[in-house]
């Protein structure tokens, strides 16, 4: 369910962004970029619940080869989402605070890497031979330990990078110039501060959901080490699950409410997306009075008749 609802509020400000006329400005092309890449970080997820329900439902024999690669897309594909926040943030600290403008082809570039990084992790993981088992899939293909927690390092490292990047942003959107040396207007000012808002709160919260996983995965890779055997007996956990089974569900949950909660930010902090929904929303209620005079007209004209 929030994967179904963090792909329909993707799709929904990624359809605004194509189609209003109200977005506009060096914003836009980043901003629409962000929203794809939120609505596939949703929709991987939510073709791996569809896969494991239909397959629930219908008690039919799972193909080996292709569970595992909508599970590893299910796992893998999170990682444009948080990309695309890293890039808009590094696009904002190359603007404000070395002035430098970057240009749309390379910020394309840059958001189409995590796709090609998909690609690459998911056939090295299925050439391996190490398979052991899994709940959706009965059996699965499990690389070493660096390979099986890189999405997941990439994940954290990419949330750290845009959230420093966002705080320099954030400071130099107060005393921004002009190349030409002049101060930008207050109206300009003001939404560029917005903007650095949003980003650093799109930054923030995944860098914050990733301490958990972090905290596993050191400990699992030092688990031969006396002081994680000494955490591991004093607080009774389990060296391959060091978290309690609510708290990881807890983790994992907020971070698919998170790619729903990303379009909200940008709706909320982006005024130029808040005029377009407002405009969407007049034209329909103008829509619906009209449709509803229309006939009256009608029906006085042929009266006087």
């Amino acid at each position: 369910m929030v994967n179904f609802l963090g792909a329909m509020t993707n799709a929904f400000v990624l359809s605004i962004g194509l189609t209003s006329k109200e977005i506009h400005g060096r914003n836009k092309m980043p901003s629409i970029y962000m929203s794809a890449s939120n609505l596939m970080a949703s929709f991987f997820p939510l073709s791996l619940d569809i896969f494991y329900f239909g397959f629930y439902l219908t008690n039919s024999k799972v193909n080996f080869i292709l569970c595992n690669i909508v599970r590893k897309l299910g796992h893998h594909g999170q990682i444009p989402g948080i990309w695309s926040v890293l890039v808009v943030a590094f696009d904002r600290f190359c603007t404000f605070c070395l002035q430098k403008d970057v240009s749309h082809r390379y910020i394309f570039v840059l958001f189409t890497l995590p796709y090609a990084y998909i690609a690459v992790i998911i056939a090295v993981e299925l050439s391996l031979n190490n398979i052991l088992f899994d709940f959706i899939c009965i059996a699965t293909i499990e690389g070493p330990f660096w390979l099986r927690n890189l999405t997941g390092f990439l994940w954290t490292v990419s949330a750290a990078i845009a959230t420093i990047c966002s705080v320099f942003v954030i400071k130099s959107a107060y005393n921004f110039k002009s190349k030409t040396g002049d101060s930008w207007r207050r109206s300009t000012q003001c939404f560029e501060k917005r903007v650095s808002y949003a980003v650093f709160l799109q930054s923030l919260l995944p860098a914050l959901l990733s301490v958990p996983f972090l905290t596993t995965m050191i400990l699992q890779y030092n688990r031969k080490n006396p002081r994680t055997q000494f955490l591991v007996n004093k607080f009774h956990l389990e060296i391959y699950n060091v978290l309690p089974d609510w708290f990881s569900w807890l983790s994992n949950s907020l971070m698919y409410i998170y790619f729903a909660l990303n379009p909200v930010i940008t709706v909320v902090f982006i005024r130029q997306y808040q005029q377009a929904i407002l405009k969407i929303s007049c034209f329909w209620k103008s829509s619906q009075v009209s449709s509803v005079v229309i006939p009256i007209h009608a029906s006085v004209s042929t009266r006087n008749t």
